[in-house]
């Protein structure tokens, strides 16, 4: 009985590709199984991708197509601000000094991301894309305090390299000059070998 239900209401793979041409895509796929199968498509956007028809039938499409219409519907929308005090995380007992301690705070924010979108989200020293970033402060934020949220003052590497930067010169006295033989391969010890 459950065959010959599904056999009845089985669709056939010219009605699929004509749904497709239809509604503006191309089927490349050159077959069909069932509803929930992928099916490689050009979307009317012109991106090559994949989904299943029952997707398609309910009016999804690539993930740019996606991105666009999400984009649309919130173009225009006013969104109360929640930055700052207004933010439902603000910590009302913490001191400004607290909040530049930990770090949280716009100014310092808008710096990282002014410094990995000048750097090509990419690490300085081993070359990494994308994955586990950090922005590393040439001259120490601690010390040097004019320079805490300075483009100049910041380099973007990965979490590792990060680590390996201060795991062979420190935390402490963090200045530009370190940075310069760490991009170069000479670690504290051998620095000062060096000036010896």
């Amino acid at each position: 009985m459950g065959s010959r239900m599904s056999a009845r209401y089985r669709r056939k793979y010219e009605d699929v590709k004509q749904y497709f041409e239809d509604n503006g895509c191309t089927l490349l796929s050159p077959t069909y199984k069932n509803n929930r199968e992928k099916l490689d498509y050009i979307c009317e956007c012109g991106n090559v991708s994949k989904i299943s028809f029952g997707k398609f039938k309910e009016g999804k499409r690539c993930k740019e197509c996606g991105k666009r219409k999400i984009s649309n519907k919130l173009k225009g929308v006013k969104r109360p601000e929640r930055n700052g005090e207004n933010h439902p995380n603000w910590k009302h007992d913490k001191t400004d000094e607290e909040r530049l301690a930990d770090r949280k705070y716009r100014e310092y924010h808008e710096w990282r991301n002014s410094v990995f979108v000048r750097d090509g989200y990419t690490c300085q020293h081993c070359g990494q894309l994308g994955e586990s970033l950090e922005a590393h402060h040439l001259n120490g934020y601690s010390w040097d305090i004019e320079n805490r949220v300075n483009i100049d003052n910041g380099i973007t590497l990965c979490e590792s390299c990060h680590s390996l930067y201060h795991f062979q010169f420190g935390k402490q006295n963090v200045v530009k000059e370190d940075f310069l033989y760490f991009i170069q391969g000479v670690s504290w010890d051998m620095r000062y070998q060096v000036e010896v």
